[in-house]
């Protein structure tokens, strides 16, 4: 009986430390990003822009913001280490480097996009310092590259 007591005892009070870490984690002022932040941060101008449907509610993800339609879907993190970002950002086969995508027009940013109208875009933008924006574009259906590069430059502000 006392092992069934000290297990009892110690499973409610990890429980209670778990409790306490979430409500922590929600309380006003915390860094935490929602949802809302990401409807504003991916808002429905960019999918009009890609000609895509009206995409499903943003969603706040572990590292970021997702947004998505039957056409694709839009991602934006918030990261650390540009350069290291860049030198392995196309992972194809091994990680190779970004190229510049000086088509970004007064930022400095990498990216690796498709060969056609189907497959990821992903661009870092440099922040200051250190930080680094990650903008993930992937279409399902074929989309105009031209179209795909406008939404980054919206998304990178």
């Amino acid at each position: 009986m006392g092992i069934r007591r000290v297990a009892l005892a110690l499973l409610v009070a990890l429980t209670l430390a778990a409790c306490n870490d979430d409500d922590t984690e929600d309380a006003p002022g915390s860094d935490r990003t929602t949802d809302a932040d990401c409807a504003a941060r991916i808002p429905d101008s960019v999918f009009d822009g890609l000609r895509w449907s009206t995409p499903r509610p943003a969603e706040a993800t572990v590292r970021g913001c997702h947004r998505e339609t039957e056409q694709g879907y839009v991602e934006v993190d918030d990261d650390t280490g540009y350069d290291q970002r860049c030198a392995t950002l196309d992972r194809r086969g091994g990680k190779k480097p970004g190229r510049p995508a000086d088509w970004l027009e007064e930022r400095t940013a990498c990216a690796v996009e498709p060969g056609g109208g189907v497959g990821t875009t992903k661009v870092v933008v440099k922040g200051e310092g250190d930080l680094a924006t990650v903008i993930t574009v992937v279409a399902l259906t074929p989309t105009d590259q031209a179209l795909v590069r406008e939404a980054v430059a919206t998304l990178a502000g």
